[in-house]
């Protein structure tokens, strides 16, 4: 953003533009980020109906995403921050792809040169381009970040060695009762009816159970054929909200390759889920026989994933936590998934 504001008051400036090296050198290859930003865009436009997981449902997930992600965008309605492509739609209806590229490469001349634009670039354009290259940068940001495996947190601050991350006592863990009650398994035969009906995909459930003192609700595992496009995220909403009338349903969803291959890399999270009941499974499906972890491998995968994902666990967790004092279990399950490979 310093740099777009720079670049725009040099074009007005009797001076050509000086980088952090005090060479106008640097003006080249910035305009050739935008013009290259400004052309993925337009392709993602293009292809906009195919970017799902770009579009958010719900607020809280905002503010899950201000909690844990860096650099977040400050120059965005809500709606924007909910769907970022409103902004792609906004900035293309402003001006076409060749205009764009003719307004910077006027930018470029100008900001080049030691003779400032003045009547020669429309001040309105200029600052149209201006603002609209401000949400366009945001738009993109938020686009990168929900599509990518690695997104940019913010960086914790270092622990030290006595450090507590269960600070203040504020989390407890628990096991879950995984027995199945008799008198849930008609309610739970519906619940699987509505996730066969909603998510075709679905290869197999497995009970995960409930909590001790709260058997309201119920946890599953639900595990999909690679078939499926819609996102884990969506999917997780998808159950919850259809099986909102018969009960309280918090739902896992993965692939089933993906549990697969966890399994043989020692996940503890699937290790103990596939221990658990097996309420539905498809005739095309066969799981594994569950094996006990190698106790010294668990132990040298674990300390290894600490080291590694300490900092983004614990964004992650507060995150989780922020969610809890608001009452929303459903919202803090997801932060918490992000960090399960750690335990």
């Amino acid at each position: 953003m310093e740099r777009l504001k720079s670049w725009r008051d040099y074009v007005l400036k009797g001076d050509y533009y000086k980088d952090e090296k005090n060479s106008p050198a640097g003006l080249l290859h910035f305009h050739k980020l935008n013009i290259c930003l400004i052309e993925a865009m337009c392709l993602i436009e293009v292809q906009e109906t195919t970017l799902g997981s770009i579009r958010l449902s719900k607020s809280e997930q905002i503010t899950l995403e201000q909690v844990t992600w860096r650099d977040y965008p400050n120059n965005l309605t809500q709606a924007e921050l909910l769907n970022p492509l409103l902004v792609v739609d906004i900035f293309f209806q402003e001006y076409s792809l060749p205009q764009y590229r003719e307004q910077l490469y006027q930018w470029l001349s100008y900001g080049l040169s030691a003779k400032a634009a003045r009547e020669f670039v429309d001040t309105i354009d200029l600052v149209k381009v201006y603002e609209n290259l401000q949400k366009l940068y945001s738009a993109a940001w938020l686009i990168h970040q929900r599509t990518t495996a690695t997104p940019y947190l913010k960086v914790s601050r270092p622990m030290t060695n006595n450090a507590n991350i269960n600070e203040g006592g504020i989390i407890s863990l628990y096991q879950l009762n995984t027995l199945v009650p008799p008198t849930e398994q008609a309610k739970i035969s519906k619940i699987v009816g509505i996730i066969k009906h909603k998510v075709p995909t679905t290869q197999c459930v497995i009970y995960l159970g409930t909590i001790p003192d709260n058997t309201e609700r119920i946890f599953l595992l639900v595990l999909t054929s690679r078939e499926e496009t819609a996102t884990a995220q969506s999917l997780n909403c998808l159950i919850e909200d259809s099986c909102r009338d018969i009960g309280k349903v918090t739902a896992l969803v993965h692939y089933t390759t993906a549990m697969l291959t966890a399994l043989a890399n020692n996940s503890r999270f699937f290790h103990h889920a596939i221990h658990c009941p097996v309420i539905y499974l498809s005739g095309d499906l066969i799981l594994p026989t569950p094996k006990p972890l190698e106790r010294i491998a668990a132990k040298e995968s674990e300390s290894f994933k600490w080291e590694s994902w300490l900092s983004q666990g614990k964004d992650f967790l507060a995150g989780a936590e922020f969610y809890l004092r608001q009452d929303a279990a459903n919202a803090a399950l997801f932060p918490c998934t992000k960090v399960q490979s750690v335990f």
